[in-house]
């Protein structure tokens, strides 16, 4: 279970990614209010600022199994839906730090949450990374895997089965008849009226 939350290696498809998220999720969760929440009502308790800042620091620090959890996760999503996680993950996380520290400053808006600081613009963008992560369809692997078996094999690049799911519109042909189906690898996409 810790190397399915923690480890870079493999590949996670959409339903086993929503799991995880929500299942470390309410584990982090549980886990902070053991830890923290004890220290927490013996600092209130006791009026002593010692257990306060302990508590303090330990919320922090348990951030950071949350945030590896994360992009451990992203990253196996990614590459399962056939998206370099190398191009992608530090892209959303320099435009998140750019986001919190100039925009979020120059719109002047309200905080979302208690501490999430978002301008509109970086709001949309984390909306639709969350929503590629959660329904961008699986690219498939190519060869085999560790154990011999043959694998399915969908080696079209992302960029590539974008454009052919925005291609699938149909397209009328000469013949007045309507194509049933997405063009596969290697026939030509029509992004328009096909002519002879």
């Amino acid at each position: 279970m810790l190397g399915q939350l923690f480890g870079f290696r493999d590949r996670l498809g959409r339903l086993a990614y929503f799991g995880w998220i929500c299942g470390g999720g309410l584990l982090w969760a549980f886990g902070v209010f053991l830890l923290v929440g004890g220290a927490f009502a013996t600092s209130l308790a006791n009026g002593s600022i010692g257990a306060l800042v302990g508590a303090s620091l330990t919320l922090l620090l348990s951030l950071i199994p949350l945030v590896w959890m994360g992009l451990a996760l992203a990253t196996k999503r990614l590459r399962d839906a056939g998206i370099p996680p190398l191009l992608v993950v530090p892209a959303v996380a320099a435009f998140s730090v750019f986001d919190v520290l100039v925009l979020s400053r120059q719109t002047g808006g309200q905080p979302l949450a208690g501490f999430v600081h978002n301008s509109p613009v970086g709001l949309c963008v984390n909306l639709a990374y969350g929503l590629v992560l959660l329904f961008w369809p699986s690219a498939g692997t190519k060869g085999r895997s560790d154990d011999g078996e043959a694998r399915h094999t969908g080696d079209v690049p992302w960029h590539e089965r974008a454009l052919t799911l925005a291609s699938s519109v149909p397209v009328q042909h000469e013949a007045g008849s309507y194509p049933s189906q997405i063009p596969l690898r290697g026939q030509p996409r029509t992004f328009g009226r096909r002519t002879a």
